[in-house]
């Protein structure tokens, strides 16, 4: 409860808060990867047509379920699995608490802060659901980017969707980030417009900045031509 009123208060990421608000419309498709308990979920559905809400982590996603419930969420569809490059049973862990934030499918799988869920690959979830064309998504996936987004790189390019995308370059090891990074910026080149988290212009090469290295900052990608309207 205590969280809700802060996010309320606008404690709780408030640049994502107001980014989904600025760049959302009526007729959008939105899908959330790692909604977690739902509070961009909550930020989105009031805002777009129809939401697709992925959650893994079983606890996460109990409360995921109880806050769509009472808040009447009609165009809301809630998956419980993680998207991946394969189809299957994988196993995650959290460094802190399963159903905080951070249960990640590269995190140390060692303790009891483990559980097996559900994977689809990216092509099994269009196959399978048969999804509304997607026009803005939320990546959140601590890290599962660097498997998910080159198995996604045809329906990108074909789609252009506004993408916000949550990097975690520090799950690997300092002498490997850049590789990866390189991997997702070959994906994400096909994007001419990038912006920071509170919505200033970034650099082409704005993957491989120190904040991006050691933190876990979020960019949003988009195609200027479908989307004029963004800064």
């Amino acid at each position: 409860m205590e969280f809700w009123r802060a996010t309320r208060r606008g404690f709780w990421e408030p640049e994502t808060i107001a980014l989904l608000t600025r760049v959302l419309r009526p007729h959008d498709v939105y899908l959330d990867a790692g909604a977690w308990i739902g509070p961009t979920v909550l930020c989105a559905a009031p805002r777009c047509t129809t939401v697709y809400c992925i959650e893994p982590d079983r606890y996460a996603y109990e409360s995921l379920l109880m806050n769509i419930r009472l808040n009447g969420l009609n165009n809301v569809v809630p998956f419980h699995l993680a998207l991946s490059d394969r189809d299957g049973m994988a196993r995650m862990a959290s460094t802190g608490t399963l159903g905080d934030t951070m249960t990640s499918l590269l995190a140390p799988q060692e303790g009891k802060q483990v559980l097996t869920v559900p994977c689809l690959s990216w092509s099994s979830f269009l196959d399978c659901f048969h999804p509304e064309v997607i026009t803005v998504m939320k990546i959140d996936i601590e890290g599962a980017e660097f498997m998910l987004l080159p198995a996604m790189r045809e329906y990108l390019s074909r789609n252009k969707p506004v993408l916000y995308l949550s990097t975690h370059a520090p799950f690997f090891r300092v002498d490997e980030r850049r590789r990866k990074l390189q991997s997702l910026a070959e994906i994400l080149s096909l994007y001419d417009g990038c912006l920071t988290s509170d919505m200033k212009h970034a650099s082409p090469d704005a993957l491989f900045s120190e904040d991006v290295m050691d933190g876990y900052p979020a960019l949003l990608f988009y195609d200027t031509a479908t989307r004029p309207d963004l800064p």
